[in-house]
């Protein structure tokens, strides 16, 4: 099984109250990796440019290279209320894991005779 590339989604249609979200108002998603303990590895806020959005609202971001390890992500959507911005919470966190497999050393003791 190959590792994990990109987190897949659909933008979100409602705000926290209910009401409708228009898709101009948001941004971006701010994409948070966390480590095996739940803290924040890293954290990337992806312009709504650059999420590969299709007409439907779904998009993705791709991961960037990890070290072996189990790992989570959520995301929040950024987006603009009212002349503010303002941030979703997150998402619910959805595990991965990453496995590098072990390469070989090349021989030793090699000569010419």
């Amino acid at each position: 099984m190959s590792n994990p590339t990109k987190v897949v989604f659909t933008l979100p249609t409602t705000n926290s109250d209910g009401t409708a979200l228009d898709p101009a108002n948001i941004t971006g998603i701010k994409l948070e990796i966390l480590d095996s303990q739940g803290k924040v590895e890293s954290t990337t806020v992806v312009e709504k440019a650059n999420l590969n959005l299709d007409s439907a609202g779904n998009g993705f971001i791709l991961l960037p290279t990890l070290p072996n390890g189990s790992y989570s992500v959520v995301l929040l959507t950024e987006a603009v209320s009212q002349g503010v911005a303002v941030e979703s919470v997150a998402s619910p966190s959805v595990p991965f894991v990453i496995v590098i497999p072990s390469i070989p050393n090349p021989p030793v003791a090699v000569s010419v005779v």
